[in-house]
Order: C-alpha cells, then structure tokens, then sequence
C-alpha cells in the first residue's frame, strides 16, 4: 500500500494516500477562461515519480527537476512494515535511500549499504515483497521481473490487449507475467516460450538449407545415402586396383624387384654399421694396450731393487718384464689383425652396398620413366581422396540424423509441457472460473451485456482471452482493460498481487461518462467491502471526465487526496518543467 509521496522541495505539496479510493483531480475554477486547462497539471508526472521511486528508469521528462537536484520519497507499507524510499533525480541514480519508520525491522534491511541500496537490489527487494517472487525471478534466464508485474499495476498507457503493459511487450514477457498473476505455472509458459525461439531456429535453417544457395551444400540423407555408396563402390574399386597394380602393370617385376633390393639395401646398412661399432671398439682396446706398455712400473723397480737384491733375483725380474712384453706383443698382434680383418669386410658391405642401391636407383629410373609410378601414387591419392569423402558423408549422414533427432525429441518435449499446463489447468480451473465470472459481472454492469474471459494452452503456455461487446469502440476498448485489472485486483491470491492499483487519466479518456460513473461506483464499492479492507485504488481524472452526479456524491469528495487547479503554478509539482 501507498502512504504517502513528497519531495524535498516545499513547492511540492505532499499527497498522502490511504486505502480504498484516491483521486488525483485536475480541476477548473468557476473563474477560469475557457483557455485554462486542466492538461498538463502534473498527473502523469505524479505516476513517473511514484514508478520511478518503484525502481522504474529515470523519467525524460524530470531532465530539468535532475538540474535542481529534486528527490522524490514514496511512503510503502511492504508486508507489514512501514519505509520511506527516497530515489534523487540527479546523480546517483543508481542508488535509493530507505528509513524504516515502523513494523518489526525485516531481514532485507540487513542489505542496506550506507543507509541505500542498489536499483537492481531494491527491484529485488519489491519482488519479494509486493509478488511474492522467488530469488531467482528477475535474472535473465526466468523472465520473470518485478518491473514488468508493477507496470500491470501503475498503469501509464492503455493498450488495446489488456494482457499487455504496452503494444509492443513481446507476447512471452506478456503470457509469463499473466500466468504469474492468474496463479498459473507461469515457468510452463517460459519452457514453451524457450522450445519455440530453439524451433525457429530449425525451421530458419531448413529454410536456408533448401535454398537454392545451401541445398547443394547440406543436401538431404536420401540424396547423402546415394552419394555415400557411389563413393564406397568406387573406393573399393581403386583399392583393388592399387592391390593388383603389380600384375596388371609390371610385367618385368620391377616392382618386386626394387622392393627385394630395398630390403637388400637395409640389411646391408645394418650390417656396416656393426663393424663400424666393432672397428671402433678394437682401435680403442689398442689405444689401452699402448698405454699399459709404456707403464715405467718395472723399470723404477729395477733401479731400487739393484741394491737390495743379489744378481740373480735381479735376473728373475728380466724373465717376468720378457714375459710381459710377449703378452703385449700377442694382444697387439691379435687385436691387429682382428681389425685388418674387420676392415676388409666393411669394405667389402659398403661395395655390395653401392652396387645394390645402383640397381635399386636404375630399377626405380625404368619404372619412373615408364610412368608407371605416377600411375601408382595417382591411384593411391585417389583412393585416400574417396576414404577421406565416405568418411565426409558419414559425418553429414549422422549430422542430419541427430538434426532429425533433436527436433522430434523437441515436439515431444513441447507435447509433454502442453499436456503438463493442460493438467495445471485444469487443477487451478474453479480458481480461473472466478476470473471470468468477476470480468464478465464488470463488463455486464458498464453495458448491460456480458463478456468473456477465457484460459486456453496453445503452444505458447496460457492464452488469456477478453472478449466485450463492441470492442471496437475506444471507450469499450478502455473500459475492457479497467475490467480485466480490476479483476486481478479483486481476484488474485495476496501473495502475488500487492492489492494496490493505479490508473492515469488515460484509462478513462473517450469513455462515456454513464460508463466512467458506473466504474468507479464498482470500485468505491469493491474497495470499501468489508473483507478488501486492504485494497488501495489511486486514479488520475480530469474533471469533465467525471459526471456531474458523481461530483457531488460524498464518497468520491472524500476519495479526493489532490485537487489541482489551474490556477496553481506549475501544477502539482509547483514548478513549470
């Protein structure tokens, strides 16, 4: 519920609301010309400044009320507990100011920074507490927002489909908020919504695929499947000739021939290559024994021995240095000729080995001047080629299968949600019948006939349809659109409707006024009913709009919280802008 809005400037003068019926009148005085209007009195700015406090964004035409650093407060009573937020229309704009004047201090306030919140935290905030929403409502992926629901409530514009904030609302943002309202399973809507948006991408890209310009490209299985077996039978075909090449286009053996030469070559090699290893070795073991017969071991002990031994121990010594030298002459010999040996067969493999690659290289000269190998690695990349095009087709084959998959699975799942919602429904049915039967009762008492307010599932979710009698009247068309709110004021549940309504002028602009009378006589007497003892209408009316009749009556007298003449400058906010 509204208390009260005020603004930091004493120009502005305070309006404060209460419950049941409250009328912001742009009046006349009986010394006004017939040149004084009652337009541009500040109504619809009023709305603006209540939406924006509400979170709404910064309102155009407040550019120059920002210049004089003006700030708005809004007095809301949220579940119980009394606050007062305060938005400035200069910088920051990003930010509100709370108080909490009274009720126990709800948790939410521990979000306060700095005695503030952020926009984006205060609309959280009001959808938990005007709608009920969960958490996750306002991001992205839910499509569920509290700014959206709050329009349905301040009603700025009057669009021909009452189901709408605006003609330009996309019909998912439209159908997910009505559900929500009508306390159906608005997430069903939102899930269908989310399957049509993924099926137009299959239908735009069928399309594209069957134009003249992509056809060729994606194709279709049955032309693939053709395709794919033309190309296996001519892959097993070049495979086959690459197999029987030899027979059919060597005569000479050739082939065979440079193949064994090949195999000669390597052997060969390897073999070379191991004397080269034992040459090595053999040097090295020479390189040790010259170095062990240069050892000068005997030799000193000779010098020191020749005067402590007798003349013959000094001649056993001459046997053992002999018979040291006759080990190292055998080693040397033997490793000697191990290595002339070893020389002559590497020499021996590397002439076999040059003899064999001249053949090998004179061999593959005949075939390569025959053509006969371009011939050979011609059908070789050809049957790479058509391995790589099978396994192509393959891909685009499967490709279009799970294609194929994916959109069937889609229409079942959209089958599933729709027989789901169906189910809900159903279930929620009586609920929805109160709906109608409080549309029809409105429309019945403002012309005399009936109207219908209907619920169907298409493939879109909950379809919510309002027919009245001559709808093509612009005042019928208004007064539809007064109906089908009042009837969510009257009819949704608490915890998804805040129980407070607001309409500017525009709702009730071309209506006649046996209609604008009745109307409001429907609200006075909704609003003061015992059990809506809570409920809060506000209007925005211009006086020729009201009849003379209702002027006068008291009830609507003492529903008046602001009467602006137009007399008074600058209107309701005191100040031209």
């Amino acid at each position: 519920m509204l208390i009260q809005l005020s603004a930091n400037k004493d120009v502005f003068v305070p309006i404060d609301f209460e419950s049941g019926l409250n009328v912001i009148l742009a009046d006349r005085t009986e010394e006004a010309s017939k040149t004084d209007s009652r337009n541009a009195r500040g109504k619809s700015s009023l709305l603006s400044a209540i939406n924006y406090c509400l979170g709404g964004n910064f309102p155009i035409e407040f550019g120059p009320l920002a210049e004089d650093n003006w700030e708005f407060r809004l007095t809301i009573m949220l579940d119980g507990v009394t606050v007062a937020v305060s938005r400035n229309c200069a910088s920051p704009r990003n930010r509100v100011t709370i108080h909490h004047l009274s009720g126990e201090v709800p948790a939410w306030l521990s979000l306060l920074e700095e005695g503030g919140l952020r926009i984006e935290t205060w609309k959280q905030v009001l959808g938990w507490k005007l709608f009920g929403l969960p958490d996750e409502a306002d991001d992205d992926g839910a499509r569920l927002s509290s700014r959206t629901l709050l329009t349905y409530l301040v009603r700025r514009a009057a669009p021909d489909d009452p189901t709408k904030i605006m003609a330009q609302q996309p019909a998912r943002s439209s159908r997910v908020h009505t559900a929500y309202l009508f306390g159906l399973n608005w997430q069903i809507t939102n899930q269908l919504a989310d399957l049509k948006d993924e099926q137009q991408v299959y239908k735009a890209i069928d399309t594209a695929a069957s134009s003249k310009f992509l056809s060729s490209t994606v194709g279709n299985e049955a032309d693939l499947l053709i395709e794919r077996q033309e190309a296996i039978l001519a892959r097993d075909r070049v495979a086959q000739e690459a197999r029987d090449f030899v027979l059919l286009d060597d005569p000479d053996d050739l082939i065979s021939q440079a193949d064994g030469l090949t195999v000669e070559v390597n052997s060969l090699r390897n073999e070379a290559f191991m004397i080269r290893q034992m040459v090595t070795l053999h040097e090295s073991s020479l390189d040790e024994a010259a170095q062990s017969a240069a050892d000068e071991t005997l030799t000193m002990l000779r010098a020191e021995m020749t005067s402590a031994f007798r003349t013959e121990a000094l001649a056993r010594l001459d046997e053992v240095e002999a018979f040291h030298n006759r080990i190292y002459e055998n080693r040397v010999g033997y490793l000697g000729q191990e290595l002339t040996d070893l020389r002559g067969r590497l020499a021996d493999y590397e002439r076999r080995l040059a003899v064999s690659l001249g053949r090998r290289s004179n061999i593959l000269s005949q075939i390569s001047a025959g053509g006969v190998l371009d011939e050979l690695f011609a059908l070789q990349r050809s049957l790479v080629e058509l391995e790589a095009h099978v396994r192509d087709l393959d891909l685009q084959i499967d490709a279009l299968r799970r294609w194929d998959r994916a959109r069937e699975e889609l229409n079942v799942t959209k089958g599933e949600l729709r027989v789901e919602a169906s189910e809900s429904l159903n279930k929620r049915q009586p609920e929805v019948d109160r709906f109608a039967s409080r549309f029809d009762s409105l429309i019945r008492s403002l012309y005399g006939r009936g109207g219908a307010l209907t619920v169907k599932v298409d493939e879109d979710g909950y379809k919510v349809t309002l027919k009245v009698p001559a709808s093509a009247s612009t005042g019928v068309s208004k007064m539809k659109l007064f109906s089908y709110d009042l009837t969510l004021l009257a009819e949704s549940e608490p915890r998804v409707h805040p129980k407070f309504l607001i309409h500017d002028s525009v709702v009730f602009d071309g209506v006649d006024p046996v209609q604008t009378q009745t109307a409001l006589e429907t609200v006075e007497s909704l609003v003061t009913a015992p059990e809506n003892s809570n409920f809060q209408y506000i209007v925005m009316l211009n006086s020729n709009e009201v009849p003379e009749v209702l002027s006068e009556s008291d009830w609507f007298l003492n529903g008046i919280r602001r009467r602006i003449l137009e007399t008074e400058v600058g209107g309701a906010f005191g100040v031209i802008f």
